[in-house]
């Protein structure tokens, strides 16, 4: 998932500004301006602060969509399991990356805020990930396991940067009216690639937790079994054997 993130977070502004047609030196049909006229200065100044306003307008939806998505996915994992709401966000966040590409298409600003929530929306499938991971790594592998999955970020960062780099010129070449949008169905295609892989982990999110209570429960009995005060034990245990029998409610 960290690769169609890094390759859209590229490609967004190059892809509003040529959607809204104020990219380089192209007026707003899309037709270029001779350099050095006066027509190519007026075209430019008018073009800079618009291109500063589509800017701001994208980073700031994205912004606010990433956080909102984050908090609800954290909210959602702390009443489900990490892997029952990865299992939810992944096809969530592939359709939403593919969407935002057609979307993007419409040329207006408020196409643009919509593109970088989209895109900002998909992220949130970064909390119940990270949260999983601490979940599955083995005991007392936490550490290395985080760390892995850092590094493997990392290189997702690089090689997406690197695909941006060779493919977009590539794209330019076809001819296709800003073919930019095709990458965001694209990384919508592989971000539902990690689908597959989340259905391969263990489901133990859920289950460690109740594991964790009924250890938890456990000591509480022993150490009714020590106290001098027979009420006191017997409080105990009825309560460790209401959570035996309910162990949802627990």
């Amino acid at each position: 998932v960290s690769l169609p993130e890094t390759v859209l977070a590229d490609v967004m502004y190059q892809f509003a500004f040529g959607a809204l047609g104020i990219l380089g030196a192209e007026g707003g049909h899309g037709t270029a301006i001779v350099a050095g006229g006066g027509g190519a200065g007026a075209a430019a100044g008018h073009a800079s602060p618009k291109r500063a306003t589509v800017s701001f307008v994208a980073s700031i939806s994205l912004q606010v969509a990433l956080m909102l998505g984050s908090y609800l996915a954290g909210v959602l994992s702390k009443r489900f399991s990490s892997r029952r709401v990865l299992l939810w966000t992944v096809p969530l966040s592939a359709a939403l990356q593919a969407a935002a590409g057609l979307v993007g298409l419409a040329g207006t600003v408020d196409s643009v805020a919509a593109t970088g929530a989209m895109v900002g929306l998909s992220l949130m499938v970064l909390p119940p990930l990270q949260a999983l991971v601490a979940q599955v790594a083995p005991p007392g592998r936490v550490s290395e396991a985080m760390g892995s999955v850092g590094a493997f970020k990392c290189m997702a960062s690089l090689v997406g940067n690197l695909f941006v780099a060779c493919v977009t010129p590539l794209l330019q070449r076809t001819g296709i009216r800003n073919p930019l949008w095709i990458l965001y169905p694209s990384c919508g295609l592989m971000t539902l690639c990690a689908f597959v892989c989340v259905l391969r982990l263990p489901a133990q999110a859920t289950a460690e937790g109740m594991g964790k209570g009924s250890a938890e429960k456990e000591d509480d009995l022993e150490t009714a079994s020590n106290v001098s005060d027979p009420e006191s034990a017997a409080e105990l245990e009825s309560t460790a054997g209401e959570a035996a029998a309910n162990p949802r409610g627990a």
